[in-house]
């Protein structure tokens, strides 16, 4: 890609061939061509538009006209998106007051629930009114997420019609499921989307090893049937044994899973111990072989997928750019000092004069007044990253009482504060408070809740606010010291004794240990690639969450009510076999009496309400027993529903969380490739950052400090 002219024909864009369709080339020339002869002011909103784009890494494109311009940047402000994060928060968190509301005790009324749902859908559907504004007809009606939300918004109207038409004390909303679609096609759940599409990336491959791995339990199934049909063993349930060729089938994916093993073995291995083998053979092929290449697949895929990612949004940032530059650029394709300035703070308006000088002093490294193609190109990275006057970093003791922070004495505490065995100190502190808990000594908190606090206090004496809360372990500690000294003031003013959550919280504080871990050179590896993880696991969860949705409104549809939880007025548990408690909890489950899930006394895994829905979806996703909960809905039921609890657990253990796991030993690589330098850390600008404010300092100019992203 050439960055050295201007925007000017249709085969400068096939450099971007990789992002651009031939419609959207013809909008980019349409474009170039009205906004060619704006006045200034309209060009700066034009450009500033862009480099934002370029700063986010957004492909837009907008009418000829600047009103839509201004629309889109309405569009993509941080405030419109947070009002539809919050709407889609609170269209899904309907579920915890809609039937079936199990022990909640959160109904509301229909016409309550449903007159905030249609309130939900109308700003979705006005959301999508504005996203139509911004760009042209033919684009957006070819997108297939806007065609997603506008059938959603359809059949929920549909369905709510149909609800009150029918007047059923209980109709099935099945349209509640389609809630997930909005924060799955909105632009504005952009990372959610991603995560999204990457999983969908992922398929193609995982599907060829799923096949494989399907066929293998077919056959085995049938040579299982072969085996054992005509054996006449039964099971501990003194039922047939291996006499269905449907629930061999069944009966091997969960050995795949593990969970049944050795039970589903045993009245075979029992008679006769050779045929061990045939489930040895089968567990050897599934479990370590085909599952294992599952994993291989994916973090393949996966690896790949991320390298086209990333060079796409390197493409998307380069044509943003350029296209700024064609807004703004005369005719040597150069763009001058005060040009630029007027751009940054048309999109920085907070910014200081001297903060936009500071980040033009760093492009303009020869200063000539003005930057050429290749370094306009470094704009948007530049503006990403965190440029700070060191002013800012300053503490507020300094600042309000200079003398008394600076004198002698101050100075002495502060290097007491600042030296490495006052950490060491309060450690060995934090270590003693977990005995002290632990062997249950009376009052501990009186004394560790004090000497916390007045670490706390001496850190940001010594340190500053800003730059005590830099530190991740410094964050923690005050959010941990702060809850335990409100519940203690509320102890005191409300009479409550609340000394176990007090206890509770400041054991929390001994996970502040795994900072000291971090100094050990072996360890330090795998603590920054969690700090890496944070951002990223945080989006996958939401789309297991989603996904929990979809699975926990389908099972509240289908299984709610079919299992009592038991009456809490009565004395006794699920566990005390004979008490009012088991005895009622028996007769009103006659269905699952004599089954393994009564047994284990799973009464509380129901589909009773969205938050007993994610539990039991929590431990399904977990593996262990999920054949016992799949059993008692069978006992139920039928043993249809087999595909519900066997598809999710394909479409989460299987495939979510092995895209997961590729995400992991991908970040671990990379941290790993770091330590040992085959990457450098920083490249050019980062360096021309460092080498310029420091030129900065030197030269007796207000000092700027560039703060690495952690």
């Amino acid at each position: 890609m050439s960055s050295s002219r201007l925007v000017a024909s249709p085969e400068h864009y096939q450099h971007y061939e990789e992002i651009l369709s031939e419609d959207e080339v013809k909008l980019l020339l349409v474009e170039q061509d009205a906004f060619a002869h704006l006045e200034h002011k309209d060009k700066i909103l034009i450009a500033g538009t862009m480099l934002r784009d370029a700063m986010d890494g957004h492909k837009s494109f907008y009418v000829n006209d600047v009103s839509h311009v201004n629309s889109y940047r309405l569009l993509v402000h941080w405030i419109s998106r947070t009002i539809i994060v919050i709407n889609a928060i609170v269209l899904l968190a309907l579920a915890l007051f809609e039937e079936p509301n199990g022990s909640l005790g959160l109904l509301l009324p229909v016409a309550v629930t449903v007159s905030i749902e249609i309130i939900c859908l109308l700003i979705f559907a006005l959301r999508l009114f504005h996203v139509r504004l911004t760009r042209p007809a033919k684009r957006f009606w070819r997108g297939v997420n806007n065609w997603a939300v506008l059938s959603a918004i359809g059949l929920t109207i549909v369905d709510i019609t149909v609800s009150f038409i029918v007047k059923t004390p209980r109709y099935p909303r099945w349209s509640r499921v389609l809630r997930v679609v909005f924060p799955v096609a909105l632009q504005d759940f952009r990372k959610i989307r991603r995560a999204l599409l990457s999983l969908l990336q992922t398929l193609p491959g995982i599907f060829n090893v799923l096949v494989l791995l399907f066929l293998s339990i077919f056959v085995f199934a049938l040579l299982m049937l072969k085996l054992f049909s005509s054996r006449n063993f039964v099971d501990q349930h003194q039922q047939p044994y291996m006499k269905n060729y449907a629930d061999i089938v069944y009966q091997l994916y969960v050995l795949m899973t593990t969970a049944n093993f050795p039970d589903v073995m045993m009245p075979a291995f029992s008679e006769v111990e050779a045929y061990s083998m045939v489930f040895v053979a089968y567990i050897v092929l599934t479990l370590y072989l085909f599952l294992s290449m599952v994993l291989a697949v994916t973090y393949e895929t996966y690896r790949r997928n991320l390298k086209v990612k990333v060079r796409e949004h390197i493409i998307t940032q380069h044509l943003n750019l350029e296209r700024c530059l064609s807004v703004l650029g005369n005719h040597s394709g150069t763009v001058s000092k005060k040009t630029w300035m007027e751009l940054v703070h048309h999109e920085f308006p907070n910014r200081s004069v001297q903060w936009v000088e500071v980040q033009w002093d760093i492009l303009d490294e020869h200063r000539q007044g003005c930057i050429d193609a290749e370094v306009f190109m470094k704009t948007a990275r530049l503006l990403n990253m965190t440029i700070v006057p060191e002013s800012s970093f300053q503490n507020i003791f300094d600042r309000k009482f200079p003398t008394c922070y600076q004198s002698r004495a101050s100075e002495w505490i502060k290097r007491i504060i600042k030296h490495k065995f006052f950490g060491y100190f309060f450690d060995v502190i934090i270590v003693a408070n977990a005995f002290l808990l632990a062997f249950d000594v009376p009052r501990t908190e009186a004394v560790m809740l004090p000497l916390y606090t007045l670490e706390i206090l001496a850190k940001i004496y010594a340190w500053g606010f800003r730059n005590f809360v830099r530190n991740k372990a410094n964050v923690f500690d005050f959010l941990i010291i702060g809850a335990a000294v409100v519940i203690a003031v509320v102890e005191v003013f409300r009479d409550l004794n609340a000394r176990s959550l007090v206890d509770f919280v400041l054991v929390l504080r001994v996970l502040r240990l795994v900072t000291v871990i971090g100094h050990i050179e072996r360890f330090r590896l795998i603590l920054q690639t969690l700090s890496q993880l944070t951002p990223v696991l945080a989006v996958y969860s939401a789309m297991v969450v989603l996904l929990f949705y979809v699975y926990a409104i389908t099972g509240m549809e289908l299984f709610a009510n079919k299992i009592y939880e038991g009456n809490q007025t009565l004395n006794g548990s699920v566990f005390e076999v004979g008490s009012p408690f088991y005895i009622d909890l028996q007769e009103q489950n006659p269905l699952l009496n004599n089954t393994d899930f009564a047994a284990d006394g799973y009464y509380s895994n129901n589909f009773n309400d969205i938050a007993s829905s994610y539990m039991v979806l929590f431990e399904l996703m977990v593996v262990n027993q999920w054949h016992v909960i799949a059993e008692g809905y069978e006992a139920i039921t039928s043993k249809g529903v087999r595909v519900y609890f066997v598809t999710f657990h394909i479409i989460t253990v299987l495939i979510i969380l092995n895209v997961v796991v590729a995400f992991i030993l991908e970040a671990f690589l990379s941290q790993l490739d770091l330590a040992k330098g085959e990457y450098q850390a920083s490249d050019a600008l980062t360096s021309r950052v460092v080498q310029s404010l420091n030129e900065r300092k030197s030269s007796g100019l207000p000092t700027y400090l560039y703060v690495p992203k952690a």
